[in-house]
């Protein structure tokens, strides 16, 4: 956390009182996942087969609820992330020595953050809302390619393919600013 967030509700009357400056200790809590699964094979007249899936994610979070003064500071922040992937890909060796090879593939990032502070009253009850923070973004990549390669003749080989790729961003924040 950010101690100046909380400092200023601790000032003297001459200004910032660096004998009340805010000092806490945080216990956040993470927590962080991951899977990885690759096969590949051989399979009949050479051709290739390939299978990887990835999937991971991680939270971070922490919470202030604490009484300062004659005011109890309430903060929240939490983050978390979660990333997926996959691609297959299949390689086909012809008769002739000529190559296909296909390969299908995903990615995906999705994070998502939140930061909310306020200051409570207790006497009489009041809320200050001092900020509140909210991002969300998500970013994708859908793949699709096809290549070839013909052998002409010893010296030459023709090379081709085609392939479409597509990608998302969606990015979101709403600020709540407030002071």
């Amino acid at each position: 956390y950010n101690p100046e967030d909380m400092n200023f509700w601790v000032r003297g009357s001459g200004g910032s009182d660096s004998a009340n400056r805010v000092d806490l200790t945080l216990v956040a809590d993470y927590r962080f996942r991951d899977f990885n699964v690759k096969y590949s094979a051989r399979l009949k007249n050479s051709d290739m087969f390939y299978i990887s899936l990835y999937g991971g994610s991680d939270k971070f979070s922490y919470a202030i609820d604490e009484p300062i003064q004659n005011v109890i500071l309430d903060k929240k922040t939490k983050e978390e992330n979660t990333q997926l992937g996959a691609s297959v890909f299949y390689g086909k060796t012809w008769h002739n020595g000529n190559t296909s090879n296909l390969n299908v593939s995903y990615s995906g990032l999705g994070s998502s953050y939140n930061d909310d502070l306020k200051v409570r009253f207790p006497n009489p009850k009041y809320n200050n809302n001092l900020k509140n923070l909210e991002s969300n973004n998500i970013i994708r990549e859908y793949t699709v390619e096809l290549d070839n390669r013909f052998s002409l003749n010893q010296t030459h080989t023709l090379e081709g393919g085609i392939g479409f790729k597509f990608n998302e961003v969606k990015l979101q924040e709403d600020t709540f600013n407030i002071s």
